[in-house]
């Protein structure tokens, strides 16, 4: 019989995905919005934080988003770069290594 697992596989963890905020409304490009609840689910074990994120991508290149989990309460700048075609990407930038976060 294998043993328990003990510790936490990485697809389990909170994610933060630019795109899917927007699309939730929760982030837009060309605005500040203010504080809102966020909630992450598990199909399996259902609620499994809660927090409260802001946001300001008012500026054209650059923006932040703050979270808000209990004791957690970090700020992440945001930039956009232009895409190959058209438009415009934003993305995380790591506060450790100040790159660019990709997916």
């Amino acid at each position: 019989m294998p043993r328990p697992r003990e510790r936490v596989c990485l697809q389990d963890g909170l994610k933060l995905d630019l795109n899917r905020l927007a699309r939730k409304g929760f982030i837009q490009p060309g605005a500040n919005i203010g504080a809102r609840g966020i909630a992450w689910t598990h199909s399996y074990w259902g609620e499994i934080a809660t927090g409260i994120i802001s946001a300001d991508i008012s500026g054209e290149s650059e923006g932040w988003l703050r979270i808000q989990l209990g004791n957690l309460d970090q700020r992440i700048t945001l930039v956009a770069r232009p895409r190959r075609f058209d438009g415009k990407q934003w993305y995380f930038v790591c506060p450790v290594r100040n790159r660019l976060a990709h997916a």
